[in-house]
């Protein structure tokens, strides 16, 4: 019993004096690097990735912390390359899932997406290239302490630039998406006396968003006045920019009963989904008096209020 307490003490005392040692730092990379490795490929067999840009955020951070570090040793170089390596080595695998996912999801319209891409495989390229000079870096890691100094101050540097390209190329991204589909961009439909049927009202649907376009608009209405009638498809409708209104839907008319209250259930069917607007019709002192209410019909069917007019 004495000689294994004397080898667990021995053990408690190397280990106090390696943790407690200048380079403790070194000891905190190597922790990290089986986190590195092992966390983006559980990731991967889970089918789950984390939004672009967050392994360079971490990447970013712990370049951040070991700028503090002044003339840190040698292996504690390493070790950090190898944890910085591993770190764009995941963020490169993710870029390709996003990507991937995002050309499966927009296919209908990949055409409008190639812009996007590219600028996709310019950063992919952009990464790449930085893995290889890191590679490099690590290769001549044993030169003089100079140039090890200098070397790592260029990883970093390098580090900052990638970051910075990715936010670029993510916000590119988004704004692509969004000029082709429409963006936060929703419409609203009023109603227009027809001279030549003035017993007739038509649509008119305008975009109430002031920043992107309509896409691929078309509307879906449903009426009831005493009674209820067959959905009303209007087709066509087309593109909307910021702001603007159509004129009067060609084939969209509806005949209200003047002597009661008029209600319908309109989509607003466009490339960004689908807005829901509640309109009431009643005829007062010789004009028609509308009330509506607009919705925004969200993937799993549940709705968000938007406006009230």
């Amino acid at each position: 019993m004495v000689r294994p307490k004397l080898v667990f003490l021995r053990w408690r005392i190397k280990v106090r004096s390696r943790w407690t040692a200048d380079d403790h730092m070194f000891w905190v990379a190597i922790f990290l690097l089986p986190f590195a490795y092992f966390v983006p490929q559980h990731l991967i067999k889970v089918d789950h990735h984390p939004p672009v840009g967050t392994y360079i955020a971490i990447l970013g951070g712990l370049a951040a912390a070991v700028t503090f570090r002044k003339e840190p040793p040698l292996r504690e170089k390493s070790a950090w390359i190898a944890l910085i390596t591993l770190l764009m080595v995941a963020e490169i695998r993710n870029l390709y899932i996003a990507d991937k996912e995002q050309a499966s999801t927009f296919s209908a319209i990949r055409g409008g997406l190639e812009d996007t891409k590219k600028g996709l495989d310019i950063t992919v390229a952009s990464l790449k290239h930085a893995a290889i000079s890191l590679q490099g870096i690590s290769g001549k890691i044993t030169e003089t302490e100079t140039n090890s100094q200098k070397h790592f101050d260029t990883t970093i540097e390098t580090t900052k630039e990638v970051l910075k390209k990715t936010e670029e190329a993510a916000n590119e991204a988004e704004e692509g998406v969004n000029n082709i589909t429409g963006g936060d961009s929703w419409g609203s439909v009023s109603i227009v006396n027809l001279v030549d049927e003035p017993n007739l009202l038509g649509f008119s649907v305008k975009n109430e968003g002031n920043r992107y376009g309509l896409r691929g608009i078309s509307l879906a209405i449903v009426g009831y006045n005493g009674g209820g009638f067959p959905l009303l498809n209007c087709n066509g409708v087309g593109d909307i920019a910021p702001g603007m209104n159509t004129s009067v839907i060609h084939s969209c008319y509806v005949q209200p009963n003047q002597n009661a209250r008029n209600e319908y259930e309109i989509y607003i069917n466009a490339l960004n989904g689908t807005t829901r607007e509640s309109l009431s019709i009643t005829r007062a002192g010789g004009w028609w008096k509308t009330e509506a209410s607009v919705y925004r019909v969200l993937p799993d069917k549940k709705e968000v209020f938007l406006k009230k007019f």
